[in-house]
């Protein structure tokens, strides 16, 4: 029992993370050309870039627009996200997208956007994208793709083209498989040393599907798996990085380096949560940038009710 409730548990952790911070779908072989002559910045403990803030039974999921400033006045903004949110979420990340000289998007794509909302629904086209869409209805949220408008002037892509990712996949043995594998590994090594994570199992799930709100309950149990992205990147990641994060934000580090030379003073890089400890310290020890502050924006509102939404959850701007 103790075997199928940690298999379980962390088949479903390396799902959750996979779907939800990481990447919204897939719909060169370029990586940066930046000399890594200097080290990565470490970042400092107790930095977070997504978080679960609990009041009594009602919580909020959020995420952070971080931003970093250079000595000439140049800014950087990383914009963490979750692939699946509220509506009123992706369209406060709508508006805020405006400001920006260069908006660089992440999307495993050939660089053709996606349809503008309304336009298009999205469709399962991959493992990962029939569970994005999943979640999405047993959740009650809404789906990024299908909410955020790419169509303006300053959306750049940054990600990897489909060809070149699947093909650096399959060089490093990479594969949704073998990264919930991966995980369940980590998880009995950090048991025998008398760690223990958040877990969920499968009477949990069969409890959620039993009550009247299974949604709220479902993106109440998500939330806790979520909120730990450090531990989520040790999952992903390991010692020598991975393709489905360190080398697709090498290409939008390069991205980034070209709209720098291109003037651009006012750039924000919108990706998936957990590719944002990584880039920060690309940031930092890189490029010279150093953060100044962070906003936080409400993804998920886990209140019962209207009359329980309150004031102290509601995230306010640093900056």
């Amino acid at each position: 029992m103790k075997i199928i409730r940690l298999t379980l548990s962390f088949a479903l952790m390396a799902l959750t993370i996979h779907t939800l911070l990481v990447s919204p779908g897939l719909s060169t072989e370029k990586t940066s050309k930046l000399k890594e002559k200097k080290s990565l910045s470490k970042r400092p403990p107790g930095r977070h870039f997504l978080r679960h803030v609990v009041d009594g039974d009602n919580s909020q999921l959020q995420t952070s627009i971080v931003r970093y400033e250079r000595p000439d006045g140049t800014i950087c903004d990383l914009i963490g996200v979750v692939h699946i949110g509220e509506k009123s979420y992706y369209k406060i990340l709508n508006e805020k997208f405006k400001k920006y000289d260069a908006l660089l998007y992440e999307l495993v794509s050939d660089g053709e956007p996606p349809p503008p909302p309304g336009k298009k629904k999205a469709r399962a086209t991959s493992g990962v994208s029939g569970i994005q869409l999943w979640m999405k209805r047993s959740m009650a949220l809404a789906f990024q793709l299908e909410e955020v408008d790419y169509s303006p002037k300053n959306f750049v892509h940054a990600d990897m083209d489909p060809e070149t990712f699947f093909k650096k996949s399959k060089e490093r043995g990479e594969s949704l498989l073998a990264m919930m594998m991966k995980s369940m590994k980590q998880e009995a090594a950090r048991q025998a040393q008398g760690k223990t994570s958040a877990q969920i199992t499968l009477f949990d799930l069969i409890r959620i599907f039993l009550k009247k709100d299974k949604s709220l309950e479902l993106k109440k149990v998500m939330a806790k798996q979520l909120q730990d992205i450090d531990s989520a990147n040790e999952l992903l990641e390991g010692e020598k990085g991975s393709v489905l994060l360190t080398e697709r934000n090498k290409v939008a580090i390069e991205v980034l380096e070209k709209s720098l030379k291109k003037g651009k003073r006012k750039i924000g890089i919108f990706y998936g949560a957990a590719h944002l400890p990584d880039l920060e310290q690309r940031l930092i020890g890189l490029l010279g940038f150093k953060r100044t502050g962070a906003e936080w924006l409400v993804a998920w509102d886990m209140t019962k009710s209207p009359k329980d939404k309150i004031k102290k959850l509601v995230p306010k701007a640093r900056f």
